[in-house]
Formats: C-alpha cells, structure tokens, sequence
C-alpha cells in the first residue's frame, strides 16, 4: 500500500467519524509505540521527585521567596531622573 492509498484510507475515516481507526492510523505512520515498562519503578525515585516537582506548585508551603543578591547596587546618573516626581 502506498502513501496515497493509506491517506485516503485514514482521511474516509476520517470522514465517517472513526476517530479510533483514525488515530490507530496516525500511530502507524509515526510508529508510536507505548512503554508498557513505564509503571515499573522505584517508590522512593516516586517519592523524591514528588518532593523535587512539588515546590513548583502555587502555594507551596517548602516554597521558598525569591532574595535579591545583596551585591546588586542600583544606581542612576542625574539626567536619568530628571523627569521622575518625588511624592512629598
């Protein structure tokens, strides 16, 4: 079968709404297989990278604020303030 047969093939299931047959279709072509062995681990590897991903969530608690480095100094020369109103 050649490519413009198994095009035509995907896209008439396409066309009669046989998204299951369509995607089988696509898995082909880009041979997609799954990792049957993904499951397979180590509950402590689990555990440690629950802890690693974990402080990147929104309000973490173990999250820590973000510390500017002391050694940053911010300066200005004079005409670069010129135009900036004090509040008095």
């Amino acid at each position: 079968m050649d490519k413009a047969d198994y095009r035509r093939r995907i896209e008439d299931h396409l066309g009669s709404n046989n998204s299951r047959q369509v995607w089988h279709g696509v898995q082909n072509l880009t041979n997609y297989r799954t990792n049957i062995g993904a499951t397979d681990g180590d509950l402590a590897l689990a555990e440690e990278l629950n802890i690693i991903f974990a402080r990147f969530e929104a309000g973490a608690e173990t999250a820590q604020p973000h510390q500017a480095h002391s050694s940053m100094i911010l300066t200005f020369e004079e005409h670069e303030t010129n135009d900036i109103e004090v509040p008095e």
